[in-house]
């Protein structure tokens, strides 16, 4: 596989398209829409988190991130893992296609995956469990 040289502005590309956006998106928004289920009133409320008491749509954005950079780490790291397979069926995908190297996205899985984490542990205990 050969890598090709990109300027940053078409790493950051190749970057995001590896964590295919909209799938992630709408994994998000899955998030919201099971908070909206669970308690129709969950704007107006105060939530317990590690942080303290907070606002019902702060809770929201950080949840609704915290699934959204799950799921991209898990659409990078199956990109790490099935780079074989997509050389012959996605040679367009930006690691067969030599934009980004094995090992930048298994860091950037890394950092999507803490990231996400980190985020989870803010919202609460169970939450990150």
């Amino acid at each position: 596989m050969k890598q090709v040289k990109l300027n940053f502005k078409e790493f950051l590309f190749a970057l995001v398209k590896l964590t295919r956006p909209i799938n992630s998106f709408m994994i998000g928004l899955a998030t919201i829409i099971g908070m909206q289920i669970s308690d129709s009133n969950w704007f107006n409320l105060k939530f317990l988190t590690n942080l303290g008491y907070v606002s019902g749509v702060t809770v929201t954005i950080l949840a609704f991130f915290a699934a959204f950079l799950a799921s991209s780490f898990s659409m990078v790291f199956n990109d790490y893992i099935d780079y074989k397979v997509d050389i012959i069926n996605s040679p367009h995908k930006p690691i067969p296609a030599g934009k980004i190297s094995r090992e930048a996205a298994l860091l950037y899985a890394i950092l999507l995956a803490l990231v996400s984490s980190l985020l989870s542990f803010i919202i609460s205990y169970i939450s990150f469990l």
